[in-house]
Order: structure tokens, then sequence, then C-alpha cells
């Protein structure tokens, strides 16, 4: 019984960690307006505004926008602080297909989805922008305290027989 007390307590600790460290603060993007269509060398302005908790806006500090080619190529544009959370980056890039993200100071790159850039100017940035991490953690943790509880009375009721026998 002790070996497995032992067992589900680590389970349960390995399990809870990463929400523990990811706990400190999180933020979300949530873009203003995104145009339908990127053609190559043409400018285009993004606004986008920083929420803590997916609610607040917050200053984020220095931010940028980060597109990745296939090729390996990146390319960081330097956003605007419009006050109260909110940002400005004006965007140009060569044609090709782009994943990119948003840099701050604050949080980690919150990935925005792909963009293809050609004369033909086909598709808009596609994603959400939420990280799996955010959906997997919650549940994992959800899973492994209803399974502690359902082997802690399991446990209680075996040795309960146990006891009256």
């Amino acid at each position: 019984m002790r070996k497995t007390l032992t067992a589900i307590g680590l389970v349960a600790a390995l399990t809870l960690l990463p929400l523990a460290a990811s706990a400190g603060g999180w933020g979300i993007i949530s873009m203003d307006s995104v145009p339908g269509t990127f053609e190559p060398d043409t400018t285009y302005t993004l606004e986008y505004t920083y929420l803590a908790h997916g609610q607040t806006p917050i200053d984020a500090g220095d931010t940028q926008a980060v597109f990745r080619g296939k090729g390996g190529e990146v390319q960081r544009f330097e956003a605007t602080n419009l006050g109260e959370g909110r940002y400005s980056v004006e965007v140009t890039l060569s044609e090709g297909s782009w994943t990119w993200g948003v840099n701050s100071d604050s949080w980690e790159i919150q990935k925005m989805g792909t963009v293809e850039v050609s004369d033909a100017a086909i598709a808009a940035p596609q994603g959400t922008g939420i990280e799996p991490l955010e959906l997997i953690l919650p549940i994992a943790a959800v899973l492994t305290a209803m399974f502690t509880v359902a082997e802690l009375i399991r446990i209680r009721r075996e040795s309960g027989h146990q006891a009256t026998a």
C-alpha cells in the first residue's frame, strides 16, 4: 500500500509540476486586423493587443513580429507601443511561405500561423495563437487528480475489507 501511495504521489507531482512552473503568468495576442492577402514587397500594418491571462491589456515591453521562411531565413519587425497593451508593426515580406509569431520581453513567442506571400496573394494568416500545452496541461492535471482520488478510494476500500476479515 505504501508503494502504491508513493507511486500515486510521484505521478501527481510530475504531472502538476509543469502547471506550477507556468502559473506565474501568461499572455495572448489579440490581432485587431489582418489583411486578407499578402503580396510580396508590400508594406502592411498589423495591430494587436497583449492580454494578460487572455483578458487584461498589458504592456509587454518591446515586441516584434518574427517571420521564418521555409529556407530558414528570419525577418524581425520591431513594433511600436501604442499604450495600454496595444502595438502596431509594419511588415514587408518577400515571396514565399512564412510561419510567424509575436515575441516580447515579457513572454515567449506567440505562434500566429502561416502566411503565403505571392503575386497571386492567396492566403491570410491562419492559426489560433493558442499553444497546445495551454490545453493539454490542465486536462492532464484534472485526469491525474481523478485517477489519484479513484486509486485512494480503491485502496481505502481494500484496506477496510482486510481490517474486517
